[in-house]
């Protein structure tokens, strides 16, 4: 992956965060500030695990080829 390719990812990923961080306030709000039983918002609840899963595991892979473009041009003080 290049260092191109990574900042865009980055980008991509930084996008994710944010959605995440919105769906969990409005979440917070509801439930906590709200009238509303819990159970009505376990949908939300699955659609906010599956993005934090995806999120880590985006993380993980951009993480290595970070570390993979280091080793390839010999940066060895990482």
């Amino acid at each position: 992956m290049t260092v191109k390719e990574i900042a865009y990812k980055l980008e991509e990923m930084q996008i994710e965060s944010e959605k995440v961080n919105s769906l969990q306030n409005t979440l917070f709000e509801a439930i906590y500030r709200g009238d509303n039983a819990p159970e009505i918002y376990e949908w939300a609840f699955i659609v906010l695990g599956n993005l934090t899963f995806a999120l880590a595991n985006d993380l993980d892979k951009l993480t290595k080829a970070a570390f993979d473009n280091f080793w390839k041009a010999g940066d060895l003080n990482v």
